[in-house]
């Protein structure tokens, strides 16, 4: 389970230095990703890299984003695997000031290739409020 979980720290390091390349590593080539950003689902890595890439590559230059993994429970039988748990992003300026955050929901199903534990199906959403919008800011 700690290769599993080692995901999450690629995740973090991979998002906070804006580096799509080692994010999208984490990937297997024929992932599915249901984003809560959008209706339809990302069919693929090359699909997924994109949104990465349109993710990161839009931040201002001086502009980093820390992801922090809460709350996570990984289980695991041979090769196939599933993570979830809440991630708090939090998008700083130059002198490390809070510009804007947010709390989202994550799951994975992960498997053990050759090479590795990748994701193959990652889920993400966010709580819906009375008013029936997404509550993307919480404690």
């Amino acid at each position: 389970m700690e290769e599993i979980a080692a995901l999450t720290f690629t995740y973090v390091d991979a998002v906070r230095d804006k580096d799509v390349r080692r994010l999208a590593e984490i990937y297997a080539e024929d992932v599915q990703v249901f984003d809560a950003w959008g209706l339809k689902p990302f069919e693929g890595l090359a699909a997924w890299r994109n949104n990465l890439e349109s993710w990161l590559n839009g931040l201002a230059a001086d502009e980093r984003v820390e992801a922090v993994f809460d709350a996570v429970h990984i289980s695991s039988l041979g090769d196939m695997g599933a993570l979830h748990a809440r991630v708090a992003y939090r998008a700083t300026g130059p002198t490390g000031e809070t510009l804007r955050w947010m709390h989202n929901r994550l799951s994975w199903v992960v498997v053990r290739f050759p090479d590795g534990w990748r994701v193959t199906h990652e889920h993400t959403s966010v709580p819906i409020g009375s008013d029936l919008k997404g509550v993307l800011q919480g404690e």
